[in-house]
């Protein structure tokens, strides 16, 4: 089993190359910032690690004893819970389908899980670790498990994802000459989302070196340009940024000159604001989060000083608390308070079918709260999904 908690981390990684693509810089001024894990990262490292003996397990890469050596060892990490593995599975199966079909077509169809890869045609010093990559039949699939759940990836024009696909061709060597369709798939099992684009030997070959060889030459020299934007994300640098500073003081700036009155600003002015608020309001947390961490490690902030926040008190054992209150004869009623569980935990306590028959009859879902989006999402307009509404319920009275 590959241990992904310990794979070595190219300079110019495939899951940062669309910030180092952008922004060229970044690669060399994160060097001096400390590596840093949260509880999402830890996670989906130990997802990926289920993924990856529950996959070989299933295609008889993995004899049944050293899975469930490796699953043990698994089971003790600190995150661990058997609630991943539903999600997991939906990964593995998916990749098995691929590769049954796969097989169907071309019975000398290849699999690669965990494929190692060296990109250093493309990228100085690249290289990388691919999820799974199937080959057949002119045909490539690289397939990539994202487990978060917080936002939705997209395969398209996903530059890990195609960064991926150049490691496999050139894990393939000359088998990849035969190769002229390239297929790139996110599977993101938490979010009911299986994303895929495809594209061709030729367009990826020349994205390759076209796009990706002459960034990665700027980004490891470190001399290129700062150029802030969405992939500013999880640059561990963003709190310090310049650049990042310098566009979110300009979105607060406002030129007053012209107005009515110059002491409120105008429409367009406004929905500026509002178009750049989360990227404002992002920026600043992540300043409020690094000054106050900095804090903490010992550094002193003139003017500032470290303080004890508000606290919640809070009963250590509750358990306990209930025996010694019963034993004073108070009633469950009064000294307690009891919630049915989250519908999907019920959902998967009775399965859907027993969910549906036993509870569907209670379960509404209220109207979403009115949420302005880009013109072109797919939702309804918010009226005209009112008015639906409304019309449906006044049929469904008359036929009561």
């Amino acid at each position: 089993m590959v241990s992904h908690e310990e794979r070595a981390h190219a300079l110019l990684s495939a899951s940062g190359s669309e910030r180092w693509i952008n922004c060229p810089a970044s690669p060399r001024l994160e060097e001096s910032a400390p590596e840093e894990s949260s509880v999402y990262a830890r996670e989906g490292t130990l997802a990926h690690e289920l993924a990856e003996i529950m996959l070989k397990v299933d295609l008889k890469k993995m004899t049944m004893a050293k899975y469930r050596e490796e699953l043990e060892v698994l089971k003790k990490h600190e995150l661990y819970s058997d609630d991943l593995l539903d999600p997991i599975m939906d990964y593995v199966n998916y990749v098995k389908q691929q590769y049954a079909e796969a097989k169907r077509i071309d019975p000398a169809a290849l699999i690669l899980i965990e494929n190692k890869f060296d990109l250093r045609n493309y990228v100085e010093m690249g290289f990388g670790t691919s999820d799974c990559t199937i080959a057949y039949d002119g045909h490539i699939e690289v397939i990539d498990l994202k487990f978060g759940a917080g936002k939705e990836v997209k395969a398209t024009n996903n530059t890990q994802l195609m960064y991926y696909g150049l490691g496999a061709l050139e894990s393939l060597g000359a088998m990849a000459k035969r190769l002229h369709n390239v297929k790139l798939t996110i599977v993101q099992p938490r979010m009911s989302n299986i994303d895929t684009w495809e594209t061709t030997l030729v367009d990826i070959r020349k994205w390759g070196e076209e796009v990706l060889k002459p960034k990665a030459v700027e980004a490891y020299r470190g001399d290129g340009p700062q150029v802030p934007g969405d992939w500013c994300q999880f640059c561990k640098v963003r709190p310090r940024c310049k650049a990042l500073h310098d566009l979110a003081m300009e979105n607060v700036r406002r030129d007053f000159e012209e107005q009515d009155d110059p002491r409120l600003i105008n429409d367009d002015e406004l929905l500026t604001l509002y178009q750049n608020a989360d990227f404002i309001t992002k920026f600043l947390n992540d300043v409020k989060s690094t000054v106050l961490k900095e804090a903490l490690a010992g550094k002193k902030w003139e003017g500032y000083k470290l303080v004890e926040g508000k606290s919640i008190r809070q009963i250590t054992d509750e358990a306990q608390a209930l025996l010694i209150l019963k034993g004073e004869l108070y009633t469950t009623d009064e000294i307690a308070n009891v919630k049915i569980k989250g519908l999907g935990d019920l959902e998967k306590l009775l399965k859907k079918a027993g969910f549906n028959s036993l509870l569907g009859h209670l379960v509404v879902k209220p109207a979403g709260a009115p949420t302005l989006v880009d013109e072109n999402d797919k939702r309804e307009l918010y009226g005209v999904s009112r008015i639906a509404q409304d019309f449906a319920k006044i049929e469904d009275d008359d036929l009561n």
